[in-house]
């Protein structure tokens, strides 16, 4: 049985746009073949911030790291294994301030590390990772462009997911949540035009 790793960002609970499409889009892949949902709820379990230890410990050589280093790293080594073990990636987030929830923002932390998500080398950063699809489902107030407000976590997102080796992203906006029905409606019938050719 194929593994799906739900990361959600949204403080909202049930009533989290994101989540919903999040809900529909697994029930629709579960239509389709039996799968496991591992989820990682970051505002049930939000992460800490990577602090000096951590700092430290992600930039030496592992057999330089002490217990407390090593301590340190447990968590991150956590969120890697589970993102390697999972067979596709679906995050479910709002767009906050036209970025990326903080507590996203530390799960990048926390899986981004140099020497065991990717490795540097002369011709740059090199993924470590095996590819797998990746899809973010982001729900926004408005509108994005065209006078609006702009989408500088689409861009970031799929950087720092292709800096992993992570090349299959896709970032799918849910416009106008808060605006009227129709507008709301708009936005999920693009959701379900994009589940019916996600890659699997």
């Amino acid at each position: 049985m194929k593994q799906v790793l739900h990361i959600a960002a949204s403080p909202r609970g049930a009533v989290s746009h994101s989540r919903q499409a999040a809900e529909q889009a697994l029930a629709a892949l579960q239509a389709r073949s039996p799968i496991e949902v591992i989820l990682r709820d970051l505002s049930e379990q939000p992460l800490p911030h990577p602090d000096a230890t951590f700092v430290s410990a992600s930039l030496m050589p592992p057999e330089q790291r002490s217990p407390s280093h090593r301590l340190s790293l447990s968590l991150s080594e956590a969120l890697i294994a589970e993102l390697q073990a999972a067979d596709a990636v679906l995050i479910s987030t709002p767009m906050h301030n036209f970025m990326l929830p903080s507590v996203l923002k530390a799960w990048v932390d926390h899986v981004l590390r140099p020497g065991r998500s990717f490795a540097r080398t002369p011709l740059g950063k090199q993924g470590l990772l095996t590819d797998r699809p990746v899809a973010m489902l982001m729900a926004c107030g408005g509108a994005i462009g065209n006078g609006d407000q702009q989408d500088f976590a689409s861009p970031y997102m799929a950087y720092a997911c292709q800096t992993m080796g992570l090349h299959n992203f896709q970032s799918i906006i849910l416009e106008n949540c808060n605006r009227d029905a129709a507008a709301r409606a708009s936005s999920l019938t693009s959701l379900q035009k994009w589940q019916q050719g996600w890659p699997w």
